[in-house]
């Protein structure tokens, strides 16, 4: 895997502060490219190739999803948090797009409606 911006394999870059202290390397669980990293009330995030979503903990990144919002492996290209900092939004190929609850670990698929009932 090719974190953007650090061009090297099986890497990441390490979350908050990155900009003040510099980018550096760190494994992650995953060969596929990383595109994004956002940072929300709970850790920080990543993004990338074949749909994947990453989670920094204190032993370092983990996998929270595999595959996209939809589970087709669209890789996702962008992400941002809302600024309550508790739900993360992704998007990537073929209009994949996606919100993650970082408190209650829910996963929205923005390609499709709400299930609440007829309108």
């Amino acid at each position: 895997m090719t974190a953007v911006g650090t061009a090297a394999v099986g890497t990441a870059v390490a979350g908050t502060g990155a900009a003040a202290t510099g980018w550096r390397n760190v494994e992650t669980p995953t060969e596929n490219s990383l595109y994004d990293v956002e940072d929300t009330i709970k850790t920080e995030y990543t993004v990338g190739g074949g749909g994947i979503v990453l989670e920094r903990t204190a032993d370092g990144w983990r996998k929270v999803l595999d595959g996209g919002p939809t589970g087709n492996g669209n890789d996702l290209y962008g992400s941002g948090v809302t600024d309550d900092g508790e739900r993360l939004w992704f998007v990537g190929a073929s209009g994949a797009i996606g919100e993650y609850d970082v408190t209650t670990g829910n996963l929205n698929d923005g390609d499709a409606p709400p299930s609440e009932g007829p309108v």
